[in-house]
């Protein structure tokens, strides 16, 4: 049986901040997790932790489905 984590999509997190002009920096301050850590979710080298995912997802007024998959 193989289990599934839950990650954050980057690349959909990317384009839904660029989509609604928010920054990285500003998404970073909003959300309270630091530009760099929010860069590596975005680039796919961290999956972001439940309470970033979930952070990100309320920031920019989304469900959190979209900003996930599962790997």
């Amino acid at each position: 049986m193989q289990t599934s984590t839950m990650r954050a999509n980057g690349a959909a997190i990317r384009a839904l901040r660029e989509r609604t002009g928010i920054s990285q920096a500003n998404l970073a301050r909003t959300t309270d997790i630091r530009r760099e850590t929010l860069n590596r979710i975005e680039s796919g080298a961290r999956p972001g932790t439940p309470a970033q995912i979930v952070a990100i997802a309320k920031a920019l007024s989304v469900p959190i489905v979209s900003i996930i998959h599962d790997r």
